[in-house]
């Protein structure tokens, strides 16, 4: 089955999030259970890096909700402008830990918002990274603006490995890779030009 992202960050120790292809999105607060917070095909999730009770989750092809409250009540994110099919049925997203405010989210195109969701800007000129929809990304934990994405073949077309050093524009970092496509990128902690 396709990747589904668990929250890595936030503020307490028993606090966990995560999507459940088939099975919605589950939280678990420390005890022995765990409680279906949504619906749906449960994939990536996000939870801010200082406040457990915003936190995101999402369903197929990239349906992002969002909580303030810890999970009693959800709203939709609106992504509109930067739904450009080929699109993932299990799309990506992610916070920026640095702050909490900053989420990345991919189509076949690159999106960016700079107040957790509310607006969103299309990256890359507004182009696709390379025809292909976006599998997998990362931001670095030390600087916001740093993001990696790697996307799954397409109608022919080979996955491709992007990086973006300025939050907007993105290179392709392939070079002699081999011609796989990431499930998980992860960015070194101290060094955001260095990822796995």
């Amino acid at each position: 089955k396709p990747h589904c992202r668990t929250a890595l960050f936030g503020t307490s120790t028993d606090f966990f999030i995560g999507g459940l292809q088939d099975n919605g999105t589950i939280k678990w607060n420390g005890d022995l259970t765990w409680t279906r917070v949504r619906g749906g095909d449960g994939s990536w999730t996000a939870v801010h890096p200082n406040i457990d009770n915003i936190f995101f989750c999402s369903s197929q092809r990239l349906n992002i909700a969002k909580t303030i409250n810890g999970g009693n009540n959800f709203f939709g994110l609106s992504l509109e402008e930067s739904y450009v099919d080929p699109v993932a049925f299990i799309a990506p997203y992610v916070i920026a830990p640095s702050n909490g405010l900053v989420l990345y989210a991919g189509t076949s195109v690159m999106a960016r918002s700079n107040d957790q969701g509310e607006n969103w800007e299309t990256l890359n000129n507004g182009t696709q990274l390379d025809g292909n929809p976006i599998l997998s990304m990362e931001v670095s934990s030390t600087d916001e603006d740093v993001v990696y994405a790697g996307t799954a073949p397409f109608e022919g077309n080979r996955g491709h490995l992007f990086v973006s050093q300025d939050g907007n524009i993105f290179t392709d970092i392939t070079s002699d890779l081999p011609d796989r496509f990431p499930m998980d990128i992860t960015v070194d902690p101290t060094d955001p030009t260095l990822a796995y």
